[in-house]
């Protein structure tokens, strides 16, 4: 989750994180292809579609419990799993959630929409300064670990802070 200024139905196992477990649902094999821009690629040994933030910290904290390697999949541009498939947990990150406030400007947004989305949702809601997302391929995610940007901006200048899952907890950092 992030703050801004200006169908898997064949479960495998669930985990819990603690005691307030969402419920994940693991699955096995499952062919990565459909997930990627290129619609290619091989399977995820272990794969999770989390559809919000707390999934999504879930299966990074079962992640690191389990000494699984874990990968994040946003919108599936700019990546290839290969062909041999991926070892560890893949989540596709489906949390897509926006929030905004007309009194501070800010927007909060999960980091699973494209970012060509988090512009146009700002423009509607009177935020300026994302205009350099126009076109911008991928995930706000994967714009973050890029800092992706455009015409002498970039989503850095616009970040106030972020909510990551590290140690096995969570927390915002800025």
């Amino acid at each position: 989750r992030i703050s801004f200024g200006t169908k898997h139905q064949h479960a495998q196992n669930t985990i819990s994180n603690g005691g307030s477990s969402v419920g994940l649902k693991i699955e096995s094999n499952v062919n990565l292809a459909p997930y990627t821009t290129l619609r290619a690629g091989g399977a995820a040994s272990q794969f999770v579609f989390a559809r919000s933030t707390d999934e999504l910290a879930e299966a990074a904290i079962f992640a690191d419990r389990s000494g699984l390697p874990l990968f994040v999949l946003g919108a599936g541009s700019n990546v290839l799993p290969a062909d041999e498939g991926i070892t560890g947990l893949v989540v596709v990150n489906g949390a897509k959630n926006f929030q905004f406030d007309p009194v501070t400007g800010e927007a909060t947004v999960d980091s699973g929409p494209a970012l060509q989305d988090l512009f146009l949702k700002c423009a509607q809601n009177g935020l300026g300064g994302m205009e350099h997302a126009v076109g911008i391929p991928g995930s706000v995610g994967g714009a973050l670990v890029s800092n992706a940007g455009a015409y002498r901006s970039n989503l850095s200048k616009h970040l106030l802070e972020l909510e990551i899952a590290f140690e096995e907890k969570r927390q915002w950092v800025s």
